[in-house]
């Protein structure tokens, strides 16, 4: 009987074992995912930053998909288009768009800190459980 209820324990914890390992590899996809977002952000204002050194009139290459480009002449350096959703856009100076982005930052940076701290106990639980079920294989 006891062998059968150490058993059933083993199980049990096997079990949550994957569950809690799951988990952490979930919030690992996140904070990659959350890593892109945030090179996005600092990619996205070094090229603002750029494009205020630019001079109007100037040939440039826009993307339109990864890897293809079509070339343009630069009209206008102080005002950008913002795309706010359901394919509507509007204009915002560059200040307007690098507070947008700093504040996108800000939620990312949190967004963040709180994944890595779920991660933190996940894996705590994860050496918890680790030690329970050897000591319940021993």
């Amino acid at each position: 009987m006891v062998d059968e209820e150490k058993q059933k324990e083993m199980q049990q914890k096997y079990m949550e074992f994957q569950m809690v390992d799951q988990q952490m590899k979930q919030l690992q996809k996140q904070l990659q995912m959350i890593d892109m977002q945030l090179q996005e952000i600092n990619n996205t204002e070094e090229a603002i930053n750029d494009l205020a050194k630019t001079e109007k009139g100037r040939d440039f290459l826009a993307p339109i998909a990864s890897g293809i480009f079509v070339k343009g002449k630069l009209e206008e350096n102080k005002e950008l288009i913002v795309n706010v959703g359901s394919n509507v856009t509007v204009t915002k100076s560059k200040e307007e768009v690098k507070e947008m982005l700093n504040s996108q930052l800000k939620e990312l940076q949190m967004l963040q800190k709180n994944t890595t701290t779920q991660l933190q106990e996940l894996a705590e639980k994860t050496a918890t459980l680790e030690k329970e079920l050897q000591r319940l294989i021993e």
